[in-house]
């Protein structure tokens, strides 16, 4: 338990009605919660006691003999820095391995002094001794050629978006978000997007879509730029090419379902051409006139049903040709397609 300080911009925000932002203030200054933000905000009382007592942070006051008043000091997560790829790990001990590239524990290096934050009422700022060396190193993460920071799990690619499903996803939390700070909290202000979508882009996952392999997942920012989601490029490029082979065996099989479907045709065609054949021999040995009633003359039954047969045996080979000939060029074409072209519009 540990008794920490309204700010001086933490007490501004909140005498302007900003509570949203005083509570994004809190969180990111202090580290505790999200609730824990929101529960000091609420308790403060104008003209009483300017501390909030948290259960959130053990570190005890500590006082000097020169100045009355507690001095907090709070330390935050180790950082380690990897060697390889210059991402930037916070915790208590190194991990076993690097988060991104994969490194072992030996190519981690603690940041002397990068997580000690000091802050002694209004007598003395927030001060980071190795800001140029994280600065420095974040900036080597950022232009490593061997990282890719934001990939699809599923197939490598680096061509994510947030999906129309996360665009409604976010409006979602913004009205929500909205309703709390408007009935619950009491206040109406005018929602601008300041803290409170701070807070949503940071913290809710929202749908994202590849749009290589038209895969949907749930990220949030403070995720992606966590490395949850970033590869080498030799990963990504095995995914990608694992994916492609799932991808291949999905267009053989339309290829070969098209082609099944045109050769259901041709026996359709042997009856046609067959039809037309037959009319045509026996146009060719009947008598195509003959004199009926009153001396008239007309034709021949056998040379009209010569006639129907040629005439229903060309129309079913213009029908069933010109089919078949459809089935088996799209065939083709879908068989010649690069498969970067065709997973466009197809999915393994």
């Amino acid at each position: 338990m540990k008794a920490i300080e309204y700010t001086p911009k933490i007490l501004t925000l909140i005498r302007a009605g900003k509570k949203l932002e005083a509570i994004k203030e809190a969180k990111d200054f202090y580290g505790i919660s999200l609730v824990e933000a929101k529960n000091m905000i609420n308790s403060y009382q104008p003209g009483g006691n300017n501390y909030y007592t948290t259960m959130e942070l053990n570190d005890t006051p500590e006082y000097t003999p020169d100045i009355d008043e507690p001095i907090f000091k709070r330390t935050m997560k180790k950082k380690f820095i990897c060697a390889v790829c210059g991402y930037i790990y916070k915790g208590d001990a190194a991990p076993e391995k690097c988060p991104i590239c994969k490194a072992p524990a030996s190519k981690l290096s603690e940041l002397q002094d990068a997580g000690d934050v000091t802050y002694a009422t209004v007598h003395t700022k927030p001060v980071e001794s190795t800001t140029s060396v994280i600065q420095e190193s974040q900036q080597l993460a950022n232009t490593n050629e061997d990282l890719l920071p934001y990939c699809c799990p599923n197939c490598g690619s680096n061509q994510v978006e947030k999906s129309i499903g996360g665009m409604l996803e976010h409006a979602a939390a913004w009205a929500t978000t909205k309703a709390v700070k408007s009935y619950v909290m009491g206040d109406y202000g005018s929602y601008t997007g300041g803290a409170e979508n701070e807070i949503i882009k940071e913290e809710v996952p929202f749908q994202q879509v590849c749009n290589y392999c038209h895969r949907t997942f749930h990220a949030s920012k403070s995720q992606i730029e966590a490395g949850k989601y970033a590869m080498s490029k030799a990963k990504s490029s095995q995914l990608t090419e694992a994916y492609n082979r799932r991808l291949q065996s999905v267009k053989n099989g339309e290829v070969r379902r098209i082609k099944e479907a045109a050769s259901k045709k041709l026996p359709r065609i042997g009856y046609a051409g067959g039809a037309f054949l037959l009319g045509l021999l026996i146009t060719a040995t009947c008598e195509h006139e003959t004199t009926g009633v009153f001396g008239l003359s007309s034709y021949t039954w056998s040379f009209m049903f010569s006639c129907v047969l040629m005439f229903f045996g060309f129309i079913g080979l213009l029908i069933e040709g010109m089919g078949y000939f459809g089935k088996m060029s799209e065939a083709n074409e879908i068989d010649k397609m690069p498969i970067k072209q065709y997973a466009k519009n197809h999915k393994a």
